[in-house]
């Protein structure tokens, strides 16, 4: 799923990349930008993970390793804060699909790709 959804947002950022003032300097920089920032946020929440469960805990809760982590840091108040960041990535994926589905709708139509509809009729 996090594979699929980093696919996504490239994509997205694709779709809407035409928009910008210049897309040939704002493509790249939004790429490889975005890449090193989400890598920068991957590795620090492994190591936060890391050094507050033990390896027994994590292999144990594997799937919830960051809900048992914000819980093992900050009590039930972390687990709270990690639902509704999950909660809120969820729906920022959702609409940014929206988004994207809506644009790539837009080009095909503005470049004559759809058939014509006139035969069709009710």
């Amino acid at each position: 799923m996090v594979i699929f959804l980093n696919g996504e947002g490239f994509e997205l950022i694709a779709n809407a990349a035409l928009q910008g003032r210049a897309p040939k300097r704002s493509l790249p920089v939004a790429y490889f930008g975005g890449t090193g920032v989400v890598m920068l946020l991957y590795v620090t929440i492994a190591a936060v993970t890391l050094a507050h469960l033990a390896p027994a805990t994590l292999a144990a809760h594997s799937v919830a390793a960051l809900s048992y982590a914000a819980k093992a840091m900050t009590g039930y108040a972390g687990l709270t804060v990690i639902a509704v960041a999950a909660l809120a990535a969820t729906s920022s994926a959702i609409n940014a699909t929206y988004y994207g589905s809506g644009r790539f709708t837009y080009l095909i139509a503005k470049h004559g790709e759809l058939s014509a509809t006139s035969h069709l009729r009710a």
